[in-house]
């Protein structure tokens, strides 16, 4: 241990106290002793060294020999991020975005995200992407999205690269480009990230993109790797490939527990797709359970279907005003054999 830094820390030095905090925090040439390295800190903190205020904040945030305290992390976190310190203006911006500490406020989180986005921090960066394309429609703003997506995904952000991929895909913010998708998907599911693959499989499904040939073997893997990972439009189209054999052998018992997965998380056409399946197996009162569920999330195949089972009765009393109801939102969302039903049945 560097007798220098201890002489000039008992001196009153705020960057030595910080760093032989730093050294009892780590057992740097010292033994480890947590409790040394928060009360260095806290005395370098005092004095307005941004580090230490950092440091100090985390020992309050994760109760580190310290009593837990997000209120009190939050205001040493601030008081570093204000003399510019990058990770705390992350880090502040995250309490901000979760209500940790302060109460939630997404501009303030997006404001910090900012200050230590322009400084270079490649997940803020991302943080701050994904505050443009999930909060806002305006075409400035979808290309204030991109501009930031575009600057961790050069760094090599995994995610990044992957709403990036998504953009171009989608032209969202940006003109339409697959090619460029998928290249940046195929950085990104090389890396692990289950949204990428779950595109990437779109792609080869397919064969959407430059080199990218149709191809359902690796799409059903591409699909299976994401699912697993969780993803729920992944697991829709892993059920789908089980379902009818595309790039795997059919398995209608694979199909049906895929497919119920992502239609209990909220996904809207494999709701659709299991009160089908029911329906089949003449389980009405599941049947209607499922549609009722894509229905009100404005499906309007499922809208139409749940009319017609109010029309005979299937799975719920017959009710000829309910059945009135759900045809005609179908109809109104543009489902052709309502309109029919309709006009020709002169509900």
């Amino acid at each position: 241990m560097n007798q220098q830094i201890i002489r000039n820390a008992e001196e009153g030095n705020a960057e030595a106290q910080f760093e032989l905090g730093r050294c009892y925090y780590n057992g740097d040439g010292i033994e480890k002793d947590m409790t040394e390295a928060a009360k260095w800190w806290r005395k370098a903190a005092e004095q307005g060294e941004p580090n230490a205020q950092y440091a100090l904040g985390g020992c309050y945030a994760f109760g580190n020999n310290v009593e837990k305290n997000d209120a009190e992390a939050v205001k040493w976190y601030q008081k570093a991020a204000e003399q510019g310190h990058t990770e705390a203006q992350f880090t502040l911006g995250g309490c901000y975005a979760s209500g940790s500490g302060v109460e939630k406020d997404k501009a303030e989180a997006a404001k910090w995200w900012r200050k230590a986005a322009e400084q270079g921090h490649i997940e803020a960066q991302f943080r701050l992407g994904l505050c443009y394309y999930k909060g806002y429609n305006a075409e400035a703003i979808k290309a204030e999205a991109v501009k930031w997506f575009s600057k961790a995904a050069e760094q090599g952000h995994a995610k990044a690269q992957s709403c990036l991929g998504i953009c171009y895909f989608d032209g969202w913010g940006i003109k339409k480009n697959r090619d460029k998708a998928v290249k940046l998907f195929h950085q990104a599911a090389e890396q692990g990230v289950a949204l990428a693959q779950c595109y990437l499989g779109i792609c080869y499904f397919y064969g959407i993109g430059r080199g990218v040939k149709e191809e359902k073997t690796e799409a059903f893997r591409l699909f299976r790797s994401a699912a697993e990972q969780g993803n729920v439009e992944a697991q829709y189209r892993l059920g789908n490939c089980y379902e009818r054999g595309e790039g795997v052998e059919k398995d209608k018992t694979a199909a049906f527990m895929w497919i119920s997965k992502a239609a209990e998380r909220g996904h809207i056409e494999a709701q659709r797709e299991i009160g089908s399946i029911h329906f089949k197996n003449k389980d009405y009162v599941e049947a209607v359970k499922w549609w009722r569920k894509a229905a009100e999330q404005g499906h309007a195949e499922a809208e139409y279907l749940l009319g017609r089972c109010y029309e005979h009765g299937n799975g719920v009393p017959k009710n000829h005003s309910e059945a009135i109801k759900w045809i005609n939102k179908s109809a109104d969302h543009g489902f052709q054999f309502a309109k029919g039903a309709l006009k020709w049945r002169l509900y």
